[in-house]
């Protein structure tokens, strides 16, 4: 257990132990069960999100492209469990399945924050009350773990946010920098989309791609992790642009798709 935060992320090792039975040489297996499981799903609501704007269902398969949807399923990580949540809870307005994303991984917790400010200016205040109750039962959740939970390392929501600023564009000018870069192009136009497109999932890709590129050098020197940070944004950015169909949008989805298809092209071939 190298940092306590690693336990703040339950939902996906304890549903590989339930899985599993309780029988520790079961969940190597459920763990992958788990995260086939879960980009299946996930290529399945994309695909549904584009068929719901006029659009063929193929284009679902976009975002699975990207490295840092499919190579958690590699290292058996805790992302394609929180992209599913992340996008099935963002498509029903559900707060209850965003909330799962959390516990899931944390970072899905700026979508809960988006959403109920975005309910609250609407004057939907149900909608926005159950929002901002599931954000405060992971803040919950979150202090128990750092309170109760030991461990080598202590560390609050925090964890290496901007340790140092600007780390990202710190690593373009290193040696992963080509590598990194699509990462920083995805996180940047996230971020910009809602300049022109104000929807829901715009929102929080903004939010989660400033959470990424907030990130610091544990993040951005470590190919699988810039790939897995900015996965989110791009999921979000897909799920507002197959309604809105704007030019930055598909424009992210393009420099997704094209260095997923290069790590893919490195993984086979090494």
């Amino acid at each position: 257990l190298d940092n306590t935060f690693r336990v703040r992320r339950i939902l996906y090792p304890l549903l590989a132990w339930a899985l599993a039975g309780g029988r520790r040489a079961l969940v190597p297996a459920t763990l992958v069960a788990i995260n086939l499981l879960a980009l299946t799903g996930l290529v399945a609501l994309c695909a549904r999100a584009a068929e719901r704007a006029g659009r063929s269902g193929w284009w679902g398969l976009l975002p699975l492209i990207y490295a840092g949807t499919w190579a958690p399923l590699l290292l058996d990580l805790t992302e394609p469990l929180q992209l599913l949540l992340l996008a099935a809870g963002m498509m029903a307005g559900s707060a209850g399945l965003l909330l799962g994303a959390t516990l899931a991984k944390e970072t899905a917790g700026v979508a809960l924050a988006t959403e109920a400010v975005r309910h609250a200016l609407a004057g939907r205040r149900a909608a926005a009350a159950r929002h901002a109750a599931a954000a405060a039962l992971f803040l919950a959740w979150a202090a128990f773990v750092y309170l109760a939970v030991k461990g080598p390392h202590y560390t609050w929501l925090g964890a290496f946010f901007l340790d140092p600023p600007g780390a990202p564009f710190l690593a373009l000018g290193g040696r992963a920098g080509p590598a990194a870069l699509p990462a920083v192009v995805i996180c940047l136009g996230a971020l910009l989309r809602p300049i022109w497109v104000r929807d829901g999932p715009s929102w929080a890709g903004a939010a989660y791609a400033l959470l990424a590129l907030g990130a610091g050098n544990d993040t951005w020197t470590d190919p699988a992790a810039y790939f897995r940070v900015s996965a989110g944004a791009l999921v979000l950015v897909y799920l507002s642009w197959v309604a809105a169909k704007d030019r930055l949008g598909l424009a992210v989805l393009a420099a997704g798709g094209l260095a997923g298809l290069l790590t893919l092209a490195i993984v086979v071939t090494s």
